[in-house]
């Protein structure tokens, strides 16, 4: 009886590893602007986002015409889940981005904002828009992008999975625990 509870350990602990979930990577490619009454000067926005095992953004680099946005010049909110009942990353998202740094190309005072509205979730201060990529600068220009209900696309790009170091130690741990006891239970 102790030999079959020490072997259903064991095989749990082979699979703790497996239940660690890993950072994930998506990528943005925005569409080009298109509505004539948008003084945009022509650029569209592309960028990555780094999501950790939570769903959080912890690192992304976006850029939009001059501008370019990443986590060491800027701040703001990054949520891929704009909805109630998203099951996936960025089927609906909203970002709003500024960076009041001066690291940005053109200077400080440089904004971006992108979000494509679903699933209960439109941003109240646009009214009836859809989906909307903007950036501008508070140097003159109006903006280096601007894309009203566009929406872009997000693809996931596939990494290799990165268990969490605890995780993998405890089992290890774990695992030499039971092999020692194992040992004292053949010599006794």
């Amino acid at each position: 009886m102790a030999t079959m509870k020490r072997a259903c350990i064991i095989a749990f602990l082979f699979l703790i590893p497996a239940l660690a979930k890993a950072d994930s990577v998506w990528t943005y490619q925005g569409n080009g602007p298109f509505a004539s009454n948008a003084p945009g000067e022509g650029f569209t926005l592309t960028g990555t986002v780094l999501l950790n095992n939570n769903d959080q953004a912890i690192a992304w680099d976006f850029v939009a015409g001059p501008d370019v946005f990443t986590n060491f010049n800027s701040t703001g909110t990054i949520n891929p889940f704009a909805c109630t009942n998203c099951t996936k990353p960025f089927s609906y998202w909203f970002i709003m981005l500024d960076d009041p740094t001066g690291l940005s190309p053109v200077g400080a005072g440089t904004h971006l904002i992108s979000f494509s509205a679903g699933a209960g979730f439109v941003p109240p201060v646009y009214g009836n828009l859809t989906a909307f990529d903007i950036a501008w600068n508070d140097d003159g220009s109006f903006g280096q992008v601007v894309t009203p209900n566009n929406p872009g696309l997000w693809t996931e790009v596939v990494s290799t999975p990165e268990p969490g170091s605890l995780l993998l130690l405890g089992a290890g741990i774990a695992a030499l625990a039971l092999t020692i006891s194992l040992q004292k239970l053949r010599g006794a």
